[in-house]
């Protein structure tokens, strides 16, 4: 999102005496534009039921970064390189497979992240492939309790964290190999936001944004 605009006839004059002015109000909007553009697309994401960390990293970059600007501009992006998949709707193709975990069986990490075949080596134990129904499955060591339900899987490589957990609750648990991971060929990923029309919402509003921001900037702010 950029601002821009256009001066003519008798103005050039009378603009390098509000020069400062023009550019305090053109960037005070530019700033309000991007946490509009940031708020709204992080609930566009809530709406969608996205995670809390998957809102998070939609971040926002207005340009420059100090000072101010007769012609500002500002960034939406997300530091999740794959979120456009949801803005869309795609269909994602393994190579050659896609592992999806096992929920029931494989509880989210801290914060609200999948487990992935290589986070559940690295940090879990090993890995069994077998076959149930035709379809390819990983099998994992995973604690259960009493009633047989998967307790919470420690989500950070931190052996003592995870050897201090095993003590704390060894004698209600025991290790058993479920199926956590099963291999499809593809996924198709429905849209479940709309960050563009945010964006195009927030557009709409720069003239009145500024027209704001002109009149605070009368004021000397």
């Amino acid at each position: 999102m950029k601002l821009t605009y256009e001066i003519s006839g008798s103005y050039p004059k009378m603009l390098k005496q509000t020069r400062d002015q023009i550019a305090r109000a053109a960037t005070k909007t530019m700033d309000d534009a991007a946490r509009l553009m940031k708020t709204g697309g992080r609930a566009a994401m809530a709406a969608g039921k996205m995670s809390s960390r998957f809102q998070n990293a939609l971040r926002t970059k207005v340009f420059p970064p100090t000072g101010v600007s007769l012609t500002p501009a500002a960034i939406l992006f997300s530091k999740i390189p794959w979120a456009g998949v949801f803005e869309d709707g795609s269909t994602i193709s393994g190579s050659p497979l896609l592992w999806l975990p096992i929920e029931q069986n494989l509880p989210l990490q801290a914060r609200g992240k999948h487990w992935t075949p290589h986070d559940f080596a690295n940090q879990i134990g090993p890995l069994r492939s077998g076959k149930r129904g035709g379809k390819p499955i990983l099998f994992g060591q995973v604690r259960v309790g009493l009633t047989g339900a998967t307790l919470a899987l420690p989500s950070a490589a931190k052996r003592g964290h995870r050897e201090r957990l095993a003590r704390e609750v060894f004698s209600s648990q025991k290790k058993l190999w479920k199926p956590v991971f099963i291999g499809v060929s593809a996924v198709t990923e429905q849209k479940r936001f709309d960050i563009s029309a945010v964006v195009a919402r927030v557009s709409a509003q720069l003239p009145e944004l500024y027209s704001r921001n002109w009149e605070d900037s009368k004021n000397g702010w």
